[in-house]
């Protein structure tokens, strides 16, 4: 059996292979009494308790780690949202289990710490920011203000432009559009059957270039559906659709 490292050179150990030791953002607070046994630590967010070993191999410290998650995990949260949110009665469990989170506006909503650690915050906030930007840009969301609202939304899977037909009992024709959420997200809230003709998955400049692009060799095909929904004005007759195919022939855009 070999001889017990005294706590002198554990730490000395620990500064040569523990990089946040090293670098004064782990504190140790209680004696090194085995490879085995826990040690007290305290890092920025609270108190953990961590086997030497495991520190000996730089292993990085997390709120599984920590004696009161409760404290910890809420330390963790205000450095990614500040003040925002109320954190009183959140009972942390697992990086998965909901959390009853606070918004100081909106009231009291739901969401996994993992997900809360990533940015996610109040949806209610979330719309309204949106909200706001969709009502003050009136003559359609700047390339800034779209970026700007692609970032904080939770659905955002790529920047694209499409072409679809819309179409019900009584009438069929074409939509043009920009999104950055997958198709049936767009879609659900609009009162029509729809059917993919092309889908352009481009960078976010481009995608409003294109779709500009588009819609100007368009003025002559010009369609009002009988439903009105959100981007009702950006739709054409089917004749439109060859016009289409010559855009985006002529212009050879460079698709992701």
């Amino acid at each position: 059996m070999g001889k017990l490292k005294t706590h002198e050179e554990f730490i000395r150990d620990l500064y040569i292979k523990n990089d946040s030791y090293r670098d004064g953002n782990l504190f140790v607070l209680s004696k090194y009494k085995g490879k085995e046994q826990k040690i007290l630590l305290k890092d920025k967010y609270g108190y953990l308790k961590s086997i030497p070993n495991n520190l000996l191999k730089n292993s990085v410290l997390n709120i599984r780690a920590a004696l009161h998650p409760n404290e910890y995990v809420k330390e963790l949260f205000k450095e990614v949202h500040g003040y925002r949110y109320n954190y009183d009665i959140i009972d942390y469990k697992n990086a998965t289990n909901k959390l009853k989170i606070i918004c100081k506006k909106h009231g009291v909503f739901y969401k996994n710490s993992n997900k809360h650690l990533s940015g996610e915050g109040c949806q209610k906030c979330k719309f309204n920011q949106i909200l706001h930007i969709n009502k003050t840009v009136h003559t359609g969301w700047s390339h800034s203000d779209w970026l700007k609202a692609s970032k904080i939304s939770i659905n955002f899977e790529s920047f694209k432009v499409y072409v679809i037909r819309l179409f019900n009992e009584k009438e069929s024709f074409i939509k043009i559009g920009r999104t950055y959420t997958s198709i049936s997200k767009r879609m659900k809230h609009i009162p029509y059957k729809y059917e993919i003709i092309k889908i352009l998955q481009v960078d976010s400049l481009s995608a409003i270039a294109i779709e500009c692009d588009i819609k100007k060799s368009l003025k002559t095909y010009k369609y009002s559906p009988i439903k009105e929904f959100g981007g009702m004005r950006e739709c054409f007759t089917l004749e439109c659709l060859k016009e289409i195919n010559t855009c985006i022939t002529n212009n050879k855009y460079k698709t992701i």
